[in-house]
């Protein structure tokens, strides 16, 4: 009655072939044909999740260089925020004191009409790439565990 406790426990935990010996060993009252196969199924599903965990591990490289080449927008979107925005900051001449930023100061001018938008979108890019990858890496790490 209570064979479902540490299914239930190893697929909070992650573990992948506990759960599948876990299935198998509830389901092995069925007919042994039936149970050989599911068998199958779940060490063939098994087996491409590790795949996809392989995969997943080799993308680092990838994710590097989206990050270098999405770099000058993401510099260029910040000087423009920064330029945008009165902050302090420490000046030392004459002498130590704090002052605020004027904006427009720096005079950082914005990407002319369609490269205006395209930077935005490579940014949003960035970080919807990133942040869909390394959820699926933290949630593959956990499962593979």
């Amino acid at each position: 009655m209570l064979a479902w406790i540490p299914l239930v426990w190893k697929l909070v935990t992650g573990n992948v072939p506990g759960i599948i010996k876990g299935v198998t060993d509830v389901i092995g009252k069925i007919s042994d044909n039936e149970t050989s196969r599911l068998t199958a199924e779940l060490q063939a599903y098994s087996s491409a999740w590790q795949a996809r965990v392989d995969l997943l591990k080799g993308l680092k490289v990838t994710q590097w260089l989206l990050v270098a080449a999405l770099f000058p927008p993401l510099l260029h979107q910040g000087m423009i925020f920064l330029d945008s925005t009165p902050f302090p900051y420490i000046w030392f001449t004459p002498w130590p004191g704090f002052h605020m930023h004027q904006i427009g100061l720096w005079g950082v001018p914005q990407a002319p009409g369609a490269y205006h938008e395209r930077e935005w979108l490579m940014i949003a890019s960035l970080l919807g790439i990133q942040t869909g990858v390394g959820i699926a890496s933290a949630i593959l790490r956990l499962v593979r565990r």
